[in-house]
């Protein structure tokens, strides 16, 4: 289901042709029958969404800059904090 919705070209920054292109992963086909491979890659991108929106909502610009939060933070209390804000599935309509 997610390959169908968010397929797209691989010149498209959200695309998961530009993941696949941008974690060096062999494929992201839609009838790939190896389950651990997609379900490995299919985390990363979500890791690297999370990563994204953290970034986004401490107001970080560089890699370096989050470490920096991270080590100065007790993240997991954050991460909670912030999943709370950002798991309504409905958050799109709202």
């Amino acid at each position: 289901m997610i390959m169908y919705a968010f397929d797209g070209a691989a010149r498209n920054p959200w695309s998961l042709r530009q993941f696949a292109e941008l974690f060096c992963h062999k494929t992201a086909e839609k009838d790939d029958e190896d389950f651990h491979k997609s379900n490995e890659f299919f985390n990363h991108v979500l890791d690297v969404h999370i990563l994204a929106c953290l970034m986004n909502k401490i107001k970080a610009t560089t890699v370096a800059e989050l470490h920096q939060w991270l080590c100065q933070r007790k993240w997991p209390n954050d991460m909670a904090k912030l999943s709370m804000e950002y798991s309504n599935p409905y958050i799109v309509h709202t």
